[in-house]
């Protein structure tokens, strides 16, 4: 029987071929969070980065606080101020 991390990284290249994307980042980004976290990366931390993501499609904005845990890229504005924009993971 595959892992779980099998078979989300399996998902994870069928996406990125599909999408015609690079999935290597996020490759790493999986093996090094389920090494320092174990299971629980499947089990509670994806579930609140799916939830933050949910929640800022309906929003039509990222809320502060969003994405706990995972790196964002910066953004600036209209107006000059630099905020925390769209997650690097699965970007």
């Amino acid at each position: 029987m595959k892992s779980r991390s099998e078979i989300w990284l399996s998902l994870l290249d069928e996406i990125g071929r599909e999408c015609s994307v690079s999935t290597i980042q996020d490759r790493k980004t999986v093996l090094k969070r389920v090494k320092a976290e174990g299971e629980s990366f499947f089990t509670a931390t994806l579930p609140l980065y799916h939830q933050d993501l949910i929640t800022s499609l309906e929003l039509g904005r990222i809320p502060e606080g969003a994405f706990q845990g995972f790196r964002r890229r910066k953004v600036t504005d209209v107006h000059g101020i630099k905020h925390l924009g769209v997650p690097v993971f699965l970007g």
